[in-house]
């Protein structure tokens, strides 16, 4: 393990690294589905927006 990463704290005396972004994994295949559904909404969001736009809200 690298020597320069934070320790976050200890658990029954193992460190528990702070992991940063650079960290997390990524799956290119996913890309696009995760695109598609942050344009996608919530329903609820959706129907609240749209409400919000009518002037009915």
């Amino acid at each position: 393990m690298e020597s320069n990463r934070e320790i976050a704290a200890y658990i029954n005396g193992k460190p528990i690294y702070r992991d940063f972004i650079e960290n997390l994994p990524y799956n290119i295949k996913l890309k696009n589905r995760a695109r598609a559904l942050r344009k996608a909404g919530v329903l609820s969001e959706v129907i609240f927006w749209l409400q919000v736009h009518k002037g009915i809200f």
